[in-house]
């Protein structure tokens, strides 16, 4: 309930710019501005697209002056098909990560594949991040695939399933449990910046933060 004004921020995004060119190295950059009427935020995002199949994201989370609760999670999602299941990582591992919980999860090159990420808590939940990730790639049987990289470490995570999934409704009793969660065709890719702890005291992006520019 503290951080519920999140829950539907990303359906909230509203563009009000948008312009595309070319660089002076032929790559096309695509310029996307987004506003957040009701939070007073905006968001900024950039692609730039290469003739050598690399694309660069950057995308800039611009609080205004309103009070706003901690975010739970800065970053980006994509849903990719399901056929992209092997999953390999330079970051944490083998087991799950997160910021207050990652000292058992020593940094090394893993291997998996993204079903065996997730785990069936008894109630359905955030599950799988990585933390202190340098580089992952998601690739189908053939090896094609993708291939996510940062100037910083980042967290990762991947799911055989959308991550609404694990939101809990209370019509639908069976969602409670996490053995109810089902593998589907598609592949959820979230990369965050920043992240809150498992133990929900440790803020993802800190309340002091969201309240300048």
């Amino acid at each position: 309930e503290r951080c519920g004004v999140w829950r539907t921020a990303p359906d909230s995004l509203r563009l009000v710019k948008f312009a595309c060119d070319e660089t002076e190295s032929g790559a096309v950059r695509v310029r996307a501005s987004y506003e957040i009427r009701h939070l007073d935020v905006t968001v900024d995002l950039e692609y730039k697209v290469a003739s050598d199949n690399s694309v660069k994201v950057d995308m800039r989370f611009v609080p205004g002056c309103r009070p706003l609760p901690e975010l739970p999670r800065l970053g980006m999602t994509m849903a990719l098909q399901g056929g992209y299941d092997n999953m390999k990582w330079y970051g944490r591992g083998p087991h799950e990560s997160y910021p207050d919980r990652k000292s058992s999860a020593l940094i090394g090159l893993y291997e998996s594949k993204v079903w065996e990420q997730y785990h069936p808590y008894v109630r359905a939940q955030e599950t799988g991040n990585h933390c202190d990730v340098r580089h992952m790639s998601l690739v189908d049987n053939s090896g094609c695939g993708i291939s996510v990289a940062a100037e910083i470490p980042f967290n990762a995570g991947a799911f055989k399933f959308p991550m609404a999934d694990l939101e809990y409704v209370p019509a639908m009793i069976e969602r409670r449990h996490g053995g109810s969660i089902a593998e589907k065709d598609i592949v959820t890719l979230n990369i965050d910046h920043l992240m809150m702890g498992v133990g929900g005291t440790t803020p993802g992006v800190p309340e002091f933060i969201l309240n300048t520019r």
